[in-house]
């Protein structure tokens, strides 16, 4: 008989904006936040597997634990990564992200495709080639699966 040993892979890809979508996510901080989120995604025993955004929101595909809730997990990054984007606002009030997010669950065939449509999010944009699916849902008016490319196949998994 086969033994089976336990064995999950979940992906996630999430979405947020800052506050008002105000547009402070420049090229001088990327760096330092996306290094932020990736610190905060080995703190939670998760894997980063692309972090990308615009001026505005953040993209980022997570490979993460089967037990630990993507509501949580994303929590977590906003809250670490707030500092960064304070520390870099020249103006006031104080920065915040936005109250909700979006995360969906990605097929692990479809992982190099949202991996690439992450890390190319600011040419995606200055192009207008966006794919509604992949940057927003309406939790009220949210697409079936059938609807949506056949390479996405997601699943809205929670929207704020």
């Amino acid at each position: 008989m086969r033994s089976y040993s336990d064995h999950s892979e979940v992906y996630i890809h999430s979405i947020w904006s800052t506050e008002g979508h105000e547009p402070i996510i420049t090229a001088s901080i990327q760096p330092e936040l996306y290094n932020s989120l990736a610190a905060t995604c080995e703190l939670l025993q998760c894997t980063a597997i692309a972090i990308g955004g615009y001026y505005d929101h953040i993209h980022i595909l997570i490979r993460i634990p089967e037990q630990l809730p993507a509501s949580i997990l994303i929590a977590q990054l906003k809250q670490n990564s707030l500092p960064i984007l304070n520390k870099h606002n020249q103006s006031s009030p104080i920065l915040q992200w936005q109250a909700g997010y979006s995360a969906f669950n990605v097929r692990k065939q479809s992982l190099e495709f949202v991996k690439a449509y992450v890390l190319q999010q600011k040419a995606r944009h200055e192009a207008g080639r966006l794919i509604d699916e992949l940057e927003y849902i309406d939790p009220n008016n949210a697409p079936s699966s059938a609807s949506q490319p056949e390479e996405l196949h997601s699943t809205s998994v929670g929207c704020g």
